[in-house]
């Protein structure tokens, strides 16, 4: 096809390596197109390489081009999923299937593409059922509506997102277990037995070379010291199992009052204390789902599409499998993570804020809700808000005539906020009586609550859908991070148990969502740092 194109000539391998590639993409089609026969075969070679016929099942073609014993392992995987618009078909090895190197198939639509996402949970499902060292076969054909697949994510089409990609690898990925874990039941095992004329001492010989034989194989496989990962990320502490009472109780929040804020605002200080967030929350990464609405806005799927083509692999795979150590500080927002033999230095503030705003638009329109009881008047809290910053606010006008303006502009989007993201506001009252819930468990620090509303009313662009649902959606997840910072009235104790219960819900909460949630952009590329590794520890130390 090259042949008068020198450049392009120039950057073919050998004739036998382009073979091998040419092999492996016809072995692939050939396994998938059932009803056709294929057949490849080298110039000059006596028998094709393969050769299926027409007539052969998928499962026939795999033992053909594959082996007998492969064939025999595979069990059959195919199921239809309404709700989110997909068809999935696909042969996968049992836990008695052990190979070397992982072979996967994924085809899309029909076409033979990689799909990270769903590569890598799919060999991640196999981790707790297969030994160290072994690896499965996996072949999988999806069918996803064209218009929901985005095949210009790479250069030459080799990969492709389609939307709900993170839903629809969970289903896949939760239907594999259950075929798993029913094959994992059994297992055979080659067994050599001892020949009928062996001698005691043959039986003697033969055990000490086999004995010499595994003990060249165990040197030969041991990880260096300072290469060990000596954490699992899937682990955790007897700590995280520990369940002391939240004060959040269904929809009600009645937390008690907050002596710092209690002398500003007087008798409605009960529903702005963040007492109730002070108690330490059961870890709930594998217990509570958060599910994604069903959204038809196109400003909503153009936003969850957005999150996808943001998402950074490197920050991905350091976020999901890391080992948390500790929280540096929680005034400046530094927190340590492990991952693998590296130990990285994380501003956690960042990557709280852009997972609290991810689980936004994963939730629009069906966010739970936070009862304040009793609602709290916002033109109170507007004044707070306006009076700690007055020259950021007032711009030339009287204090009142701003916190009338603020007010006005909430009370008028009330409706709005309401039936979007459970903001209740009722402008008869004037008073504040609900807001989202975000995370199961986690109630934001409530001291940050009035320079939100007039954040709200001030920074959030209400002039067009997708930037008002955004702008508005960052002001709520800047409210909802993290942040302790110690108010002039507070002794020593407060401020001390304040960073304890920060680091409580850090450690149990907060991180263990990230894990399963957050789809970090390369924005945040900058806020991670490698402190050190156990590489360069082993330098100065000589031993781990």
């Amino acid at each position: 096809m090259f042949y008068n194109v020198p450049q392009r000539r120039k950057a073919l391998q050998s004739p036998s390596d382009e073979y091998r590639k040419i092999l492996d993409v016809v072995t692939r089609y050939a396994i998938h197109n059932q009803g056709v026969a294929i057949s490849c075969k080298k110039t000059g070679s006596a028998s094709p390489d393969v050769n299926t016929t027409a007539s052969a099942t998928i499962l026939e073609t795999i033992g053909r081009l594959f082996s007998e014993t492969l064939k025999k392992e595979l069990m059959h995987l195919e199921f239809t999923d309404k709700k989110l618009g997909f068809k999935v078909e696909g042969y996968f090895s049992t836990a008695n299937y052990n190979a070397k190197k992982a072979i996967t198939m994924i085809f899309i639509n029909n076409r033979l593409v990689d799909c990270s996402p769903l590569r890598k949970s799919l060999e991640i499902t196999y981790q707790s059922i297969l030994p160290k060292g072994n690896f499965p076969f996996i072949y999988i054909s999806l069918e996803i509506a064209p218009d929901r697949v985005d095949p210009n994510v790479h250069p030459n089409k080799k990969e492709v997102h389609f939307l709900d990609q993170d839903e629809i690898v969970e289903r896949i990925c939760d239907k594999l277990n259950v075929f798993l874990a029913g094959s994992n039941s059994s297992r055979s095992y080659n067994v050599q037995t001892l020949l009928p004329m062996a001698t005691p001492d043959d039986k003697g010989i033969n055990s000490s070379q086999t004995n010499t034989s595994q003990s060249k194989t165990s040197k030969s496989a041991k990880v260096l010291p300072q290469k060990l990962v000596r954490t699992d990320h899937r682990s955790q502490t007897l700590q995280s199992m520990l369940r002391r009472p939240t004060g959040l109780s269904g929809d009600d929040l009645t937390p008690g009052p907050s002596n710092s804020t209690e002398d500003l605002i007087g008798s409605q200080m009960p529903a702005l204390s963040n007492n109730s967030s002070s108690q330490a929350p059961q870890s709930i990464s594998h217990t509570i789902k958060i599910e994604e609405s069903r959204c038809l806005l196109k400003s909503i799927q153009d936003l969850r599409q957005e999150i996808k083509l943001k998402n950074d692999d490197d920050l991905e795979n350091l976020i999901r499998y890391h080992t948390f150590v500790g929280v540096v500080d929680t005034q400046k927002g530094y927190s340590c993570i492990q991952h693998e033999t590296r130990l990285h230095l994380l501003y956690h503030f960042s990557f709280c804020e852009e997972l609290f705003y991810q689980l936004g638009v994963r939730q629009f329109g069906s966010f739970d809700r936070i009862q304040l009881k009793p609602a709290v008047p916002v033109q109170t809290l507007v004044t707070l808000a306006v009076d700690s910053e007055p020259s950021e606010y007032l711009d030339g006008i009287g204090r009142s005539h701003a916190v009338q303006k603020i007010c006005e502009r909430l009370y008028s989007k009330a409706e709005m906020l309401d039936e979007y993201f459970s903001f209740q506001i009722d402008p008869a009252s004037g008073t504040l009586v609900t807001l989202p819930v975000l995370l199961p468990e986690h109630v934001p620090n409530m001291e940050k609550l009035p320079l939100f509303l007039v954040r709200v009313a001030v920074e959030c662009d209400w002039t067009d859908e997708m930037s008002c649902f955004s702008s508005f959606l960052r002001e709520l997840a800047f409210f909802y991070t993290p942040s302790s910072l110690p108010l002039e009235s507070m002794s020593e104790e407060q401020i001390q148990a304040t960073d304890e219960d920060e680091k409580e819900q850090l450690r149990q909460l907060i991180f263990p969502s990230m894990k399963r949630y957050l789809a970090p952009p390369s924005d945040l590329r900058n806020d991670v740092k490698q402190v050190t590794s156990l590489p360069e520890l082993y330098k100065v130390f000589e031993r781990c």
